[in-house]
């Protein structure tokens, strides 16, 4: 290990110290705790191994790219993603003190959303739930004059419906981002591939909040 410089802590923090080799002594007797950890952990790596430039920064001992919680839980097994979904609903369900009112809210059916793969969900550090739909889009810009290429409209039952949006889509759960790209090239944009050179890649993560039911919702 090499020390390169001083670290100052500018508000009150812990820092927890965990030994390695203890630690997994402990999760390998409890079957569901290892299970998960270990999901967690295979994501976290794949993270890791992944980030470098263009896609993402450098990882250093502060931040490693693609790792927090939010979009690991994405990543991980079908059955951990339901599971700690399920936590998340039954934790928003009790927060809002009445699950029929939250059942019959307008566009709000979360539970179908997350058993049919369209999001997850997953407790903050705050306690507050999220909700989490993973995207990817491309903007793909033409050499001669810098024209970007995009999606104008979509056929919608025998008419064209307006729809402005960047070429892309959801991205699979375990999927990285470079593999998200390789099959969104190969499936929807595959006249373009061979002409397209990748120069650039941002990771950008918006969120907005749903004020009746105090919900953040990232993308």
């Amino acid at each position: 290990w090499t020390h390169v410089g001083l670290a100052k802590a500018e508000t009150q923090c812990e820092v927890l110290a965990i030994d390695a080799s203890s630690f997994y002594q402990a999760v390998i007797t409890q079957n569901q705790v290892s299970s998960v950890v270990l999901s967690y952990s295979k994501q976290w790596l794949k993270s890791f191994l992944s980030a470098a430039p263009p896609q993402f920064e450098w990882p250093n001992d502060l931040s490693v790219p693609q790792t927090e919680w939010s979009e690991l839980v994405g990543r991980m097994d079908g059955y951990w993603r339901k599971e700690i979904s399920l936590e998340a609903l039954e934790s928003f369900k009790q927060s809002l003190g009445s699950w029929r009112s939250f059942s019959h809210s307008s566009g709000c059916n979360l539970a179908e959303e997350f058993h049919a793969g369209k999001c997850i969900l997953v407790v903050r550090d705050n306690g507050d739930v999220e909700r989490i739909v993973d995207v990817i889009s491309f903007e793909i810009h033409r050499q001669q004059d810098d024209h970007i290429f995009v999606q104008i409209g979509r056929w919608d039952f025998g008419r064209v419906v307006p729809s402005c949006l960047y070429p892309g889509g959801k991205r699979e759960h375990t999927e990285a981002v470079e593999d998200a790209k390789d099959r969104l090239f190969t499936d929807k944009l595959n006249f373009l591939k061979d002409f397209l050179d990748i120069s650039n890649a941002e990771h950008t993560i918006q969120k907005t909040s749903v004020e009746k039911h105090g919900l953040v919702n990232t993308y």
